[in-house]
């Protein structure tokens, strides 16, 4: 996993979450996110642990329990295919799940 961190109001650091750790993004009935090696704190997603999503127009709206709307949010899909999914969370930025 990689991902562009935010890093002021128009820029962000690509980061690289290093082969001995990862971050884990798993949709079936539920969405949950879990960590190999490390904690949220160190790399994360949304570091929300897990919840319910929703395809809408294209893109996921996920909604979990340390989210402070009942709504959740809606993250743009950007590339989605067998092996990559790209998603951008955040206006500026984008995480990059390879899979395992």
């Amino acid at each position: 996993m990689s991902y562009c961190q935010l890093s002021g109001t128009n820029s962000c650091t690509n980061v690289k979450v290093p082969s001995n750790k990862g971050v884990f993004l798993t949709f079936t009935n539920t969405f949950h996110e879990k960590y190999k090696n490390t904690i949220a704190v160190e790399y994360v997603f949304l570091g929300c642990g897990g919840g319910n999503y929703e395809l809408e127009n294209g893109d996921v709206r996920i909604r979990a329990s340390c989210m402070s709307s009942s709504n959740g949010r809606l993250i743009k899909i950007q590339t989605v295919s067998e092996k990559k999914l790209i998603l951008i969370p955040f206006e500026k930025g984008e995480y990059v799940f390879e899979r395992d």
